[in-house]
């Protein structure tokens, strides 16, 4: 099928007047009246520019312990695991976020305590965060 309704929006991207979504396949290019072909990016490739987009906010060390980056500092967090019931809620003080968050049914994640981090956890952060950013781009 050829798209042939089709604009040219302001980030240059030929969009679907229809749907107003980009264009893949072949369509009719509306400025130059050309018939052209754009391949869909794959579902891996999707994936690895989204996860290469991200900023990485923080690093688990295990199940209670992580490096989280609040403020533009990076902190090391304990975290405690509250599991709570049907029905029930429990207003809980999270000390990363310095806010009072309501704790609903199931298990729940609360930073119980923070401390900020030293030159050399920096360091160790930043190498964490290269490494995966190497696997990311290996995907």
């Amino acid at each position: 099928m050829v798209t042939t309704q089709c604009f040219v929006d302001n980030n240059r991207v030929v969009r679907d007047s229809v749907r107003e979504s980009e264009v893949y396949g072949f369509y009719v290019h509306p400025l130059t009246g050309l018939l052209r072909f754009k391949q869909r990016t794959g579902k891996r490739q999707r994936l690895k520019e989204q996860l290469m987009r991200e900023p990485v906010n923080e690093v688990s060390i295990d199940r209670v312990t992580s490096f989280r980056c609040l403020d533009g500092h990076w902190y090391l967090v304990k975290h405690r695991f509250y599991q709570i019931d049907d029905g029930a809620y429990l207003p809980m003080w999270d000390v990363a976020l310095r806010g009072q968050v309501l704790l609903r049914r199931g298990s729940n994640r609360v930073a119980v305590s923070k401390r900020q981090c030293n030159h050399a956890e920096i360091v160790k952060i930043l190498a964490q965060i290269e490494e995966r950013r190497k696997e990311v781009r290996r995907m």
